[in-house]
């Protein structure tokens, strides 16, 4: 599987090779409660030092903790891809509402808020 580097390193981008989403769709799930939507994203955030999961058409881009390398983490982040997408396991438990309101560059404060109205103002 190829990885690719994000301006951000606590970023990596995952091309698994096969569409994630319909073009022009995302997703964004900053923490496992809204993981609970998506069975690889729970997987993922099983893993000690995960922080977030993000999916769009062509790449599944996980954050990690920035004390954490990726040395540690990329193994085992590959490995529940491949074995979602070998498995043939739906993405999503049902469609979720569009997210496409996440955006890398926010402040931390406009990410705490943008999470805030996804979990208690438009539940997923």
């Amino acid at each position: 599987m190829k990885t690719l580097e994000t301006p951000n390193p606590n970023f990596l981008k995952f091309l698994p090779g096969k569409p994630i989403l319909p073009e022009g769709e995302t997703y964004d799930i900053s923490n496992k409660t809204n993981a609970l939507v998506s069975p690889l994203a729970t997987k993922l955030f099983e893993i000690k030092g995960v922080t977030r999961v993000f999916y769009a058409n062509e790449y599944i881009s996980v954050g990690k903790e920035e004390l954490v390398d990726w040395a540690d983490l990329k193994p085992m982040i590959i490995d529940e891809i491949v074995k979602n997408f070998t498995n043939d396991v739906n993405i999503f438990l049902e469609k979720p509402e569009d997210n496409s309101d996440y955006n890398e560059n926010d402040s931390e404060v406009v990410k705490l808020i943008k999470e805030i109205i996804a979990a208690r103002i438009r539940p997923v």
